[in-house]
């Protein structure tokens, strides 16, 4: 049938709907005699599935023993899940499985009419073909890295750190640095919660004694404060704050300027960074005589997240430059290679951390 045929006769049912709620055996009636149209009870069912959200209709009562379903158009009732198009239920069904893993069970409990009405108008349509409803059904995401599992949180505090952080409160927390710790009294202001994947870190920034010192901003796991209260003290002013640009800058590690990263890299990683480049300009060139192994130079930011990339992969690449990466990424090798033969742990202090700026590098070791 032509898409025009069918559409104008969705069009009919939608003006039918706006007089009363009725069943697709009284839309298949009323389209025979108001309008000379004829359409099964099955096109009926299938024309209002595929148009939930579309010229407002929805489902206005559920089918039950003996009575049908009704189905109406206009606003929806108080509680009930809104009417939106194919491609916001495939959004809120994504937004569904970025949630569960969180453990937040009172967002969820609001959310899932939302998502149970998505899955409704996506998954349970089986002749709904369109490309929102076929990707649901045929495309899935897996993350890229290894994702902590969420900690246990109280309920109650956390609730408790949101409500000051939409407020932006002054707040006194008892913190630990570590579990177990005795906690320490922090003061600060409450700026805002954010998850680095399935865990949760609260933002605040400190009460500065040092008006001459620039201010901090401290991301704390929620797993190790123990107790939030607000406070009545003197405001700390907060100039500019984007919690955006502070994640980025926060989590993101970085550690100095982009560089150009020159490699020797097995198939595998050829494989893996070939279509899904690694940085700008990346280009991969065959080692003659050497079927299995490639060279690699590519533009890269220097943060801990390239250096996490690269030390996960090291029996598989080797790094040939700039000279001052190469140093210390082969320095950071050998004290963990140490590790095997040692009794403990024996971590550097923080003046001589593995990674710094190329600046720092030559200064630790000039030539």
């Amino acid at each position: 049938m032509a898409k025009a045929q069918i559409i104008s006769r969705i069009e009919r049912i939608a003006q039918l709907l706006r007089s009363k709620p009725m069943s697709a055996e009284e839309i298949k009636d009323a389209l025979r005699e108001e309008f000379g149209i004829e359409a099964s009870k099955r096109t009926i069912l299938r024309d209002l599935n595929d148009s939930k959200g579309k010229y407002g209709i929805r489902l206005h009562r559920k089918a039950r023993q003996r009575e049908p379903a009704l189905w109406t158009i206009g606003g929806r009732k108080p509680g009930s899940a809104p009417e939106f198009t194919d491609e916001v239920a495939l959004a809120a069904l994504i937004a569904q499985k970025q949630l569960v893993g969180i453990k937040h069970q009172q967002l969820i409990n609001k959310l899932n009419p939302l998502f149970e009405y998505a899955s409704a108008v996506l998954e349970h349509n089986t002749d709904n073909h369109s490309l929102a409803a076929n990707w649901h059904r045929f495309v899935e995401y897996a993350p890229s890295d290894h994702q902590l599992n969420a900690p246990d949180i109280d309920v109650r505090l956390f609730e408790d750190l949101l409500s000051h952080v939409f407020k932006r409160n002054m707040v006194k927390i008892d913190y630990m640095k570590h579990q177990g710790d005795t906690p320490e009294v922090r003061r600060g202001k409450a700026l805002g919660i954010v998850y680095r994947g399935r865990v949760p870190y609260f933002v605040m920034q400190y009460v500065q004694t040092d008006p001459n010192r620039h201010p901090f901003i401290a991301f704390l796991p929620v797993s190790r404060i123990r107790a939030i209260s607000g406070v009545i003290t003197a405001d700390v002013e907060v100039h500019d704050f984007n919690l955006t640009e502070a994640v980025e800058k926060h989590f993101s590690m970085t550690i100095g300027e982009p560089f150009t990263l020159e490699l020797q890299i097995f198939d595998s990683v050829r494989r893996e960074v070939q279509d899904a480049h690694l940085g700008k300009d990346q280009v991969i060139r065959p080692i003659p005589g050497k079927s299995t192994l490639h060279w690699l130079t590519v533009e890269v930011p220097y943060n801990q997240n390239l250096v996490n990339w690269l030390l996960a992969r090291s029996p598989y690449l080797k790094v040939l430059g700039p000279e001052p990466f190469k140093r210390m990424f082969y320095r950071d090798l050998r004290r963990a290679a140490d590790y095997e033969h040692a009794e403990y742990v024996e971590v550097p202090p923080r003046s001589e951390k593995t990674f710094v700026s190329f600046e720092d590098e030559e200064k630790r070791n000039p030539s």
